[in-house]
């Protein structure tokens, strides 16, 4: 009777999202920690840190779950129809714990006090909400974009790595670039920093959906953007 629970709570692809989810945030707010609390790193270094980090979860993962290790991404693929509804709700569970279980950890030798890299942003909310919105449509539109027009893990990995990384050092001074839910929530709970967290909710998730029909307008249009590398 325990057989199908423990089923749901062992599944690989769902663990290895805990898993990438966490190696995210230990890695990613842990060098935001190293930054803002101990001024051991710089901002370029900490945004190296976050796209390097995706770039090895999804060489890691890419094959057992997607390596999404966002719960906005995973809501986008579930709306493609790349995931099912039970896989949606498991991986976005399993992120967020993920996310807990980092944050817990880096609260552990943290400062007292300390943020735990939680997103924020000293603009207008509508500010902040903008930023992380396009940030995120850039996001998403480029990983649709990487899984359609290259079939090598390593290409994905690399090109997604690079985006995350760009777009961290691009928007961090101003909203954090959090780009996930899940990386937002988790810190923001444990040090409880609460103030802003529906933006870094609602606006990664509204962006990484409007990417869908413009990766749909871009694909609809192979032949003539192939046209142009003849």
């Amino acid at each position: 009777m325990l057989r199908p629970f423990f089923q749901l709570l062992l599944n690989k692809a769902a663990l290895a999202e805990l898993f990438g989810t966490f190696m995210l945030v230990l890695v990613g707010c842990g060098a935001a920690v190293l930054a803002t609390d101990y001024q051991i790193l710089n901002h370029l270094q900490v945004s190296l840190a976050f796209g390097l980090i995706v770039f090895l979860m999804i060489l890691l993962l890419g094959k057992l779950s997607g390596a999404h290790i966002n719960p906005a991404v995973s809501i986008s693929f579930y709306l493609q129809g790349k995931i099912s509804k039970n896989q949606l709700f498991q991986y976005i569970v399993y992120q967020i714990t993920g996310a807990l279980i980092a944050c817990v950890l880096l609260n552990s030798w943290a400062p007292e006090n300390s943020s735990l890299g939680s997103s924020l942003s000293d603009m207008h909310y509508i500010q902040t909400f903008a930023w992380e919105f396009f940030l995120s449509l850039a996001l998403m539109l480029g990983i649709l974009i990487a899984v359609r027009y290259f079939s090598k893990i390593w290409q994905i990995a690399l090109i997604v790595g690079i985006i995350v990384g760009l777009d961290a050092f691009i928007g961090g001074p101003f909203t954090g670039a959090s780009m996930n839910p899940a990386r937002s929530i988790g810190p923001a709970l444990v040090s409880n920093n609460l103030n802003q967290l529906w933006v870094y909710i609602v606006a990664p998730v509204l962006g990484c959906i409007i990417s869908l029909p413009l990766f749909n307008f871009i694909s609809s249009n192979d032949k003539n953007f192939s046209s142009l590398y003849r």
